[in-house]
C-alpha cells in the first residue's frame, strides 16, 4: 500500500474543518489540524469520534513564517484554510480581526505555495455575504457589493484567488459557501438560537425567544452535505471558481415558523422583536444559481430548510453538543 496522502485544515476544530477531517479520516487520509492554543476547544472533534485520528499542531494563522513551516513540514495534496472568524455579527464588533484573519491567512498560504510546491491544491472558502443586497439569484460573475465587514475580507480573499490563480499559476478553487447549518454550529448563529429555543420552550425551561428582523431570506443548506461536495469539488483536477448552495430561499420567518411547529409550538405565542438586533445592513435576500455546480459535479445539495430543521432538532436535543 502506498503512503497515505495528507491534508492540512488550518481550524480544525470548528464546524467544517471538524466534518471535513472526519470525510477525509474516513477516506484514508492523514489530517493534519491546526488551532490556535492548547486551550483550543475540541469537542466536535471529541462528537465525531476524530480526535485521536488527527495529527494536532499549534499554529497562529496571521504569522506567516509559522504558516509557512507548517506547509515545509507536511506537504499537503489540500489546504483548507478555515481559522478565521466567520460570524456576521461579530464581525461588527471586530472588523479589524475579521479582515486580518481572513485576509492574511490565504495570503499567507498563497505565498507559501507559490514558493515551496505549486501542485498543492487551495481551498478558498468564501460567502454569500460578499454579495451584498442583488436581485435574483447569485451566480458567480456577479459584482460583489458586501455590507459588512465579514464580506469585506470574503471578497478581497476572492480576489487575492483570482490574483494568485492567474498571475502565478496556483490551483486555488474558489468556492462561495451559502449557509450551511449544523448541531456543530455555535450558539452565536441564529439558527442554532432559534432551534434551541423552540426546545427549551416546548421543555418549559424558558418562555421566549429575541430575534430581529425575521423577514430577511436565505439560502440554507446541510454544513455535512456541504462539506462532501467541498471534498468532491477539490478532488477536480482543474481549479474553478463556484457557488455551493441548494437554489431554495426561506424567510427567518419561516425557519422560526417551521422549527416551533416541529416542537408543537406557535412561534408567535414566544416571539418577541428586539429592535436592538436589527442593522440597516443586513442583507434582506440571497438565493444561490446552482446551475454552474450541477454542471461540475453533476448535482447539488438536496437537503432543504425543512429537512435540515427536522434534522438539527433531533441531533440537537439528544446530543450533548451545547458546549462549543
Amino acid at each position: 500500500m502506498g503512503l497515505k496522502k495528507n491534508i492540512l485544515i488550518i481550524g480544525v476544530n470548528g464546524q467544517d474543518g471538524s466534518i471535513l477531517s472526519s470525510l477525509y479520516i474516513n477516506n484514508g487520509y492523514n489530517v493534519i489540524g491546526t488551532v490556535r492554543s492548547e486551550r483550543s476547544n475540541l469537542l466536535r472533534l471529541d462528537y465525531l469520534n476524530i480526535k485521536n485520528k488527527i495529527t494536532l499542531e499549534i499554529l497562529n494563522p496571521v504569522i506567516e513564517a509559522d504558516v509557512n513551516s507548517i506547509i515545509i513540514k507536511y506537504n499537503p495534496e489540500v489546504i483548507y484554510p478555515l481559522g478565521s472568524l466567520t460570524s456576521v455579527g461579530q464581525s461588527f464588533n471586530n472588523p479589524k480581526e475579521t479582515l486580518e484573519s481572513n485576509i492574511f491567512l490565504i495570503q499567507n498560504i498563497c505565498e507559501s505555495v507559490r514558493n515551496f510546491n505549486k501542485s498543492i491544491k487551495i481551498f478558498n472558502p468564501l460567502s454569500s455575504e460578499m454579495y451584498g443586497v442583488q436581485e435574483g439569484s447569485i451566480d458567480i460573475n456577479k459584482i460583489p457589493s458586501p455590507l459588512s465587514p465579514y464580506g469585506i475580507a470574503k471578497n478581497t480573499c476572492f480576489e487575492l484567488g483570482k490574483f494568485y490563480s492567474s498571475q502565478y499559476d496556483l490551483r486555488i478553487y474558489n468556492v462561495v459557501l451559502f449557509n450551511h447549518e449544523s448541531e456543530l454550529r455555535s450558539r452565536n448563529f441564529v439558527t442554532r438560537k432559534i432551534i434551541e429555543s423552540a426546545i427549551s420552550i416546548r421543555k418549559g425551561i424558558t418562555d421566549s425567544l429575541e430575534l430581529g428582523n425575521i423577514n430577511i431570506s436565505r439560502d440554507w443548506g446541510c454544513a455535512f452535505e456541504y462539506c462532501d461536495y467541498v471534498m468532491r469539488i477539490m478532488k477536480l483536477d482543474n481549479k474553478c471558481s463556484l457557488i455551493l448552495g441548494t437554489g431554495e430561499t426561506n424567510s427567518l420567518k419561516d425557519f422560526v415558523q417551521h422549527s416551533f411547529e416541529i416542537n408543537g409550538l406557535n412561534f408567535e405565542n414566544h416571539l418577541k422583536i428586539n429592535r436592538h438586533f436589527i442593522r440597516d445592513t443586513d442583507i434582506k435576500y440571497n438565493s444561490a444559481n446552482t446551475d454552474q455546480l450541477n454542471k461540475i459535479i453533476g448535482s447539488v445539495p438536496k437537503i432543504r430548510m425543512r429537512e435540515l430543521i427536522f434534522k438539527l432538532t433531533q441531533k440537537i436535543e439528544h446530543a450533548d453538543s451545547c458546549r462549543w
